[in-house]
């Protein structure tokens, strides 16, 4: 391993993160949105 193998290493790790951390977000905000709109149906039927 040279010494610019790592930093791409740490780089790639950091997107990967980054990239799982915005599929959580968008997963979150999908739920939420679908909470909402059970929620708004229950209440008006």
């Amino acid at each position: 391993m040279n010494e610019f193998e790592l930093p791409i290493i740490a780089i790639r790790d950091v997107i990967r993160t980054t990239e799982l951390e915005m599929a959580i977000m968008d997963r979150k905000t999908a739920n939420e949105l679908m909470e909402a709109s059970l929620e708004e149906l229950l209440a008006n039927p």
